[in-house]
């Protein structure tokens, strides 16, 4: 058996942070942890092969792969580093390494602790450039910024892992107790040569405090910080810490569904509705969902009449009849499950649903409802759902990330200013605020630059080391006379140096410290004498460690119970109120404070996108009831690492990290062990698509999905003939050389790509001008560019339709695609607006897994794949096919190539409806608004301009056309539609 097969049999030995019990391991990997060569222990998708069974394996297993998903991608590339040649493959997240570091400062501030700070070339790209281009390209490559995980690298011998300070925050929060310190003052920008951050410790253990202090007193050793964009440490450290908790504490709801494969069905309860639900004489009532003003009563348990429920509900409510359907069923499981698509009024059947546990939120004694989504768009959504509907305004939305105006003054930090302290916590904040601000004072006596200095080690020998420092520094001239030695008068640095430099060589091994401890000091060789200074050295900054970790330990429990109370104070006034918005990843970071909310209800938007290791965060040890709302067969949750997703032909299935909680819930035991097969109500009613746009999805994936009516309704596409099309062509792709070189040749001023000059994805140019003349034509038909959205499945694609875009129009990226771009290392001088301006007229771009969710009325889509090969990319997955083609309401327009796309499944049956609706060509057809039947054939982009300008055709008229460039904010009225090519030329842009 091979050392990798049988690293996989069970954990525990591998090195020195690899143990059985997930609580045991620490976060952040160790030294020897990178060093090992050895596969770590990944529990697969069959219960039946985990190390331990049941609900224990179950948090084990979801600890274990979302730790490798995340810190793992961190070691393997430390490890590359460190050991060059260690592994074949590249690194496996993309890093910036910055050498010639130095650390200038160490500092102490009374609320955030200690921290430090680092000096290091600036990139070569702006060495020599303005400070406000320094300043802008910082800002724009979105890189060290805080809370970002960086790694120190000293001597390739040891590392320190460390986050960026707010020093924004540390400044704001210094309260005039003193003038700011030097090193609180670092900054990416002003210097023109050298770049300086402040860092904190991730890890504020002895060992680590010393290294710092260790690098401090020498004089620049060798370092090098490595920088991983984007990755934050509270994006996966709190939800990892969570589950180590639930597994301490054994307190995960709802064993018995979440894992039932682990229980004896004799054991099995009687009754899966909530216990809440159970108790004798409770009943939902209705009646705040009726259209009538009567009382609508709907017992637990009692499924024979859940059809007439349905029924009635559907009839005297604005409910479809899956939409009643699903919400009484909820109302009877502990662990309600909604498969929404796209379109089906999943939102509207969440906010239903928080309306009747509203109405019965006294009778069951519920407490606040905490609903839960992963991204902080959904969570806006939704919390703005439930105040236009008039559901409540007693909403406290948790985090600082919204986008909505309306939401300000619901968030916690706006709404809890108010709340009134007890006496107590008045009093014992007013302690703990003093010993927090003593330890800042503390560690100012300590003064660490002098503390290592030869002043204080002459002390330290005469302390600790008495005759050796009365031979040193003798006191009378017998003593001088007596070692035929005379220090200088100068400082102890000159004595310890004269007194080393004086030994004698001797080819002899030098005795070890603790004998040299009894030996006259002038009896020690030049060795011994370097060794026995050394020595003393190492005591003195071990003290002084000594010291600050014991301040550090001790100011670390004081902002504990400092924190404590202002939980308290916050879990009061979230008590108070009926709903509490939050996303998963904040729910983790707040996890001990929501354990004590002690909340019933949990409700989940989103479910299908949230990986199951985050969701499992969710379900808090109170929560008796759980509704989850998504789709499996829409996007899968994001892994880090190809390596654990079931998309990964070569073993991925093995794993399948992205299977979230609620596909695992819902799929049937056929599809992996782990699966569950509950019961779940599916939505089929879209009201978002045209019907000729959903019949895509509804043939290949959908087959019950029911258009609503007044879809047929939805106004044709003006100046095109058809509202659905695909523009089929052969331009092949753009390859990564291409790229590369063009990169290198970019300026300074923008910035490079990354430093290397390295690209992420796939570009097609010949799509990018396509896309562009097609928004100037439909612009041109007095649509507003925040009426379009254009997607495409590649990073490196959006990047170049949004700079090509943005010559001629505001343009929309959201939050997450932003992040992706500068963290890809794409850096220029757009400034994009953000999601909420999109609202206010920008043009969309995004890519398709940061649209779930979202729509718009005309959607254009880049499929950028064009290869002989055949290789379709991202874009092979029914999941994300479904999104991309499911986002459009009134028409959607596909620029590809087909032969690429057709042997895909999905795509496939997709060519054929369109072939049999006649909606896919070599040439799109447009329509001039004032000769509808004049045939306009396009297929280049230069073709657009030719034979449609400014949106119309080149039939000479007499009739005045309204012809509307938003590009240009322009109006005219033309006698005829082409003429001075010089015009022409002009509005086709």
């Amino acid at each position: 058996m091979s050392v990798a097969s049988r690293d996989d049999q069970t954990p525990g030995g591998r090195h020195n942070n690899d143990f059985a019990n997930i609580c045991q391991i620490k976060i952040m990997p160790s030294f020897d942890e990178i060093r090992c060569s050895r596969t770590e222990y990944l529990p697969i998708v069959d219960p039946s092969q985990w190390h331990i069974p049941g609900i224990d394996g179950l948090l084990d297993r979801n600890f274990r792969l979302l730790r490798e998903d995340t810190v793992g991608q961190i070691r393997d590339t430390v490890r590359h580093e460190i050991i060059p040649g260690a592994n074949k493959t590249k690194p496996p997240l993309h890093r910036f390494v910055h050498r010639g570091v130095r650390l200038l400062n160490v500092g102490f501030h009374w609320l955030f602790g200690l921290y430090f700070e680092v000096d290091f070339p600036q990139p070569s790209v702006i060495v020599k450039s303005p400070v406000h281009l320094r300043q802008r390209w910082w800002e724009e490559s979105r890189r060290l910024r805080p809370g970002d995980l960086v790694c120190l690298v000293i001597q390739k011998d040891l590392i320190v892992f460390c986050t960026v300070a707010d020093q924004a925050m540390m400044q704001k929060r210094k309260r005039g107790l003193t003038k700011p310190q030097k090193s609180e003052t670092a900054s990416l920008w002003n210097n023109e040569k050298r770049a300086s951050v402040l860092l904190k410790l991730v890890d504020s253990r002895f060992s680590n405090v010393g290294l710092i202090l260790d690098v401090y007193s020498h004089k620049d050793p060798a370092m090098s910080l490595i920088e991983f964009p984007g990755v934050l440490l509270a994006s996966f450290e709190p939800s990892l810490k969570a589950l180590q908790t639930m597994k301490a504490k054994e307190d995960l709801p709802f064993p018995e569904l979440l894992a039932p494969w682990s229980l004896n069905p004799s054991n099995s309860p009687k009754t899966w509705t909530p216990l809440y639900a159970s108790q004798s004489g409770f009943a939902y009532n209705l009646r705040c969902l009726l259209n009538t003003d009567v009382n609508f009563y709907v017992q637990p348990g009692d499924f024979p009449t859940q059809r007439k429920q349905t029924q009635y509900l559907q009839e005297n409510s604005t409910l479809d009849h899956g939409q009643a359907s699903a919400l009484i069923r909820c109302l009877n499981r502990r662990i309600g499950l909604i498969q929404g698509p796209p379109g089906t009024g999943k939102s509207y059947t969440c906010v239903a649903l928080i309306k009747v546990l509203l109405a019965n939120r006294e009778e069951g004694k519920l407490g606040p409802i905490v609903c839960v989504t992963y991204t902080n768009l959904a969570l806006d959504q939704l919390l703005e759902a439930l105040l236009e509907h008039k559901v409540t305004s007693q909403i406290v939305r948790v985090g600082s990330q919204s986008k909505s105006e309306k939401l300000q003054e619901f968030s916690l930090s706006v709404a809890s200013r108010w709340s009134q302290r007890t006496d107590w916590e008045k009093q014992e904040r007013s302690t703990i605020n003093k010993e927090l601000r003593d330890s800042e004072l503390k560690f100012d006596a300590i003064e660490v630059k002098r503390s290592i200095s030869a002043g204080r080690l002459k002390l330290h020998v005469q302390q600790y080391h008495g005759r050796h420092y009365d031979q040193l520094f003798p006191q009378t001239q017998e003593d001088f006379a007596r070692h035929d030695f005379n220090p200088p008068k100068g400082p102890a640095q000159d004595t310890f140096g004269l007194w080393m430099d004086s030994g004698s060589p001797t080819d002899a091994p030098p005795r070890s410290t603790t004998i040299l401890e009894d030996t006259d000091v002038f009896d020690m060789s030049r060795q011994e004498r370097v060794n026995m200074h050394g020595q003393w050295c190492r005591e003195l900054r071990e003290d002084v460690g000594h010291k600050i970790a014991k301040l550090v330990e001790s100011h670390q429990l004081s902002k504990v119970g400092f924190d404590a109370i202002e939980d308290d104070m916050h879990i009061r006034f979230l008590a108070k109120a009926e709903v509490i918005g939050i996303t998963t990843s904040g729910l983790a970071r707040r996890y001990d404070m929501f354990q004590r909310l002690q909340c019933k209800v949990m409700i989940c938007e989103e479910a299908g996108e949230v990986l199951e290791p985050h969701m499992l965060a969710a379900f808090l040890p109170s929560v008796k009831h759980a509704i989850l709302i998504g789709d499996q067969q829409q996007l899968r949750p994001q892994v880090q690492s190809y390596r654990l997703s079931r998309e990964n032909v070569q073993g991925g299935g093995r794993y399948s990290l992205d299977v979230s909680l609620f596909e695992r819930l819902v799929s049937s035991s056929k599809v992996t062990p782990m699966s569950c097969g509950h019961m779940y109500n599916t939505l089929q009613v879209q009201r978002r698509m045209h019907p000729q746009i959903s019949q895509l999805v509804r043939v290949t994936l959908y087959p019950n999905m029911q258009d609503i009516s007044s879809a047929q309704h939805y106004p044709k596409i003006r100046g095109m003939r058809k509202r659905l099309y695909w523009l089929d062509h052969r331009s092949m792709e753009d390859s990564q050389e291409h790229t590369k070189k063009g990169v290198a040749q970019r300026s300074a001023a923008k910035g490079p790509l990354s430093e290397d000059g390295m690209s992420t994805s796939h570009w097609n140019k010949h799509e990018i001008e396509i896309i562009t003349a097609l928004v100037h034509h439909l612009v041109r038909q007095d649509y507003s560019v925040g009426e379009i959205a254009v997607l495409t499945p590649y990073l490196n694609q959006l990047q170049k339709l949004r700079q090509r875009l943005a010559k001629d129009f505001p343009i929309a990226v959201g939050d997450r695609d932003q992040n992706n771009i500068a963290h890809a290392g794409y850096v220029d001088n757009i400034r994009p607006q953000d999601l909420t301006q999109a609202k206010q007229g920008g043009l969309r771009v995004a890519t398709v897994d940061n649209f779930q969710g979202e729509e718009a009325q005309i959607v254009l889509i880049s499929l950028v794949r064009s290869n002989t090969q055949r290789q379709c990319g991202f874009l092979r997955t029914s999941n994300r096919i479904n999104v991309l083609l499911s986002r459009a309401q009134h028409g959607m327009y596909i620029i590809g190539n087909s032969e690429t796309a057709r042997h895909v499944p999905m795509w496939a049956k997709v060519i054929d409806i369109l072939k049999q609706g006649q909606n896919i060509s070599k040439s799109l057809e447009l329509m001039c608004p004032r000769h509808p039947d004049t045939v306009i054939r396009v297929s280049a982009p230069k073709d657009f301009a030719a034979l449609s300008p400014r949106g119309g055709c080149i039939q000479r008229c007499d009739q005045p056309l309204r012809v509307i460039d938003r590009s240009m904010d322009v109006t005219i009225n033309a006698q005829i539609h082409v003429g001075d090519p010089a015009l022409t030329g002009a509005w086709s842009k």
